[in-house]
């Protein structure tokens, strides 16, 4: 038996397809940044459900929230201009990725980067700017709408700024079912890889819907 088989045995399972392991993790939740912020408060079994305290819920039936609260882009790889320019999910997007790419260690210049996808969804996007956008609309007009409303607020926008910062050329998905779209993105990614699709993924979900159309439906 060759190197090469012996190999390629050792990363397939007993039905022929490929092995999948998680090798970086991220994560920004509201118990902070980092997963070990996020395993600290799970393994303390401390909530993190509180007054919501982005703005005034007066005359709201909610008023409690899981809020990332205090955080700056800025203060975590991002420039000021992309914090300006890219909604919070995404901002979030990238935090934990980037956080999870430096964990794997993937020396991405020696790998073909069309094997590598980005699959990372968002249920709701970029709701913030959806509805500073109807605003703005209906009190200033139709001409004072942001040229980048619809790459600010685009659910699968996260994705796609994932895959620039990354240089990923493989697939560039945004699986969207709700509460289930990180888990239903991470599983998407495995099966890619089981079958042989790709060999890489970056893979998740980011959300921000702390808002007040969110809390009022």
């Amino acid at each position: 038996m060759s190197e090469n088989t012996s190999s390629s045995q050792a990363t397939r399972r007993p039905d022929g397809t490929h092995r999948v392991v998680i090798t970086g993790m991220g994560a920004i939740t509201p118990a902070g940044v980092g997963v070990r912020a996020l395993w600290g408060t799970l393994m303390a079994r401390r909530s993190c459900i509180g007054p919501i305290t982005k703005f005034d819920t007066e005359g709201y039936d909610v008023h409690i929230a899981a809020e990332i609260r205090d955080f700056d882009a800025t203060e975590h790889g991002l420039t000021k201009k992309e914090a300006r320019r890219f909604e919070r999910f995404v901002q979030y997007a990238i935090v934990a990725s980037d956080e999870a790419m430096a964990q794997a260690g993937l020396d991405r210049e020696a790998e073909d980067a069309t094997r590598i996808a980005c699959v990372f969804g968002s249920g709701i996007g970029g709701i913030d700017e959806l509805q500073s956008g109807f605003t703005t609309l209906l009190e200033k007009g139709p001409k004072r709408v942001s040229p980048l409303f619809i790459p600010t607020m685009i659910g699968n926008i996260a994705a796609g700024n994932l895959s620039i910062r990354y240089g990923l050329k493989g697939e560039c998905l945004n699986v969207v079912t709700a509460c289930a779209t990180g888990a239903h993105c991470i599983g998407a990614a495995v099966r890619d890889i089981r079958h042989g699709y790709i060999d890489a993924a970056l893979a998740g979900g980011t959300e921000e819907s702390v808002s007040p159309i969110c809390i009022a439906g």
